[in-house]
C-alpha cells in the first residue's frame, strides 16, 4: 500500500530532527585521540582501536569489549577514505566513528516506524518514531562513538523481519531474521537473545498466506 504523503512528511521531519541535533555535534572535541580522550575514555579507546588496525592494516583485535563488526564498519570507510584522500587523521577516525552512530541512529528510528506500521498502524509506527527522537539517551547514542545504536539497528531489523515471518512464512525472510541477528551478535554480543524470538516467528509463521499480525504496509 501507498504510504501518504502525510505520514511520509512527518517521517522525514522526524529523521531531520535527529539529523539535525546530531550532526553539529559529530566534530566536536575531535581533532584528536587524545582530546576525545578528555570527554570520553570510551570514545577514545574505540577510536584508538580503529586507528590501531588502519595502521597496522590488520583485523586482529586486542580487546573483545564488543563485536568486531563494530569496528570494521568504520575501518572499512578508512580504507576507503585513505584511497581518496591519502593520509587517514586521527579526526578522520573519530568524524567515522561517530558519523556511522548518525546512520545507524536514523536507521532505527525508521525500523521502528516500520515495524509499528507492518504490527498495527501507519500512526503507531510515527508515534513509537517521535517518542525514540525525543529520548535523551537515544540522541546521546546518536552521536557518540558507542556500539549500542549499530547493535539496536541489526536488532530491529532482525525484529522487522519477525514481524513478516509472523505474517507469511518466508524462507528468505527466515535467513535474513538469522543474518540480521548474527550481526547483531557481531557488534555487541546480544544477537544471540533473538534466537528464541527468530525460532517463535518461524513456529507459529502460518503456512497458508493468513496473516497472525495485521500488516498496512
Amino acid at each position: 500500500m501507498k504510504r501518504p504523503a502525510t505520514t511520509t512528511l512527518i517521517l522525514m521531519s522526524l529523521l531531520a530532527v535527529n539529523l539535525g541535533f546530531a550532526l553539529p555535534l559529530v566534530p566536536v572535541a575531535s581533532d584528536d585521540i587524545r582530546m576525545v580522550d578528555v570527554f570520553s575514555a570510551d570514545e577514545a579507546s574505540a577510536a584508538a582501536a580503529v586507528r590501531y588496525l588502519h595502521v597496522l592494516n590488520t583485523l586482529e583485535l586486542r580487546s573483545f569489549s564488543y563485536g568486531g563488526l563494530f569496528y570494521y564498519i568504520p575501518l572499512a570507510v578508512l580504507k576507503v577514505w585513505a584511497v581518496a584522500a591519502g593520509e587517514v587523521a586521527e579526526q578522520a577516525v573519530v568524524v567515522v566513528m561517530r558519523l556511522v552512530c548518525v546512520a545507524a541512529g536514523l536507521g532505527c528510528l525508521w525500523l521502528v516506524y516500520r515495524i509499528g506500521s507492518e504490527a498495527f498502524a501507519r500512526s503507531t509506527g510515527l508515534v513509537a518514531a517521535a517518542l525514540i527522537v525525543i529520548n535523551p539517551v537515544f540522541l546521546r547514542w546518536a552521536v557518540e562513538i558507542h556500539p549500542d545504536l549499530p547493535q539496536l539497528f541489526w536488532v530491529l531489523l532482525s525484529l522487522l523481519w519477525c514481524t513478516r515471518l509472523c505474517r507469511c512464512f518466508s524462507l528468505p525472510g527466515a535467513v535474513l531474521a538469522s543474518l540480521c541477528a548474527g550481526l547483531a551478535l557481531a557488534t555487541k554480543y546480544s544477537g544471540v537473545f533473538l534466537l528464541p524470538l527468530i525460532a517463535g516467528a518461524l513456529l507459529f509463521a502460518p503456512g497458508d498466506g493468513r496473516p497472525v499480525l495485521r500488516g498496512v504496509g
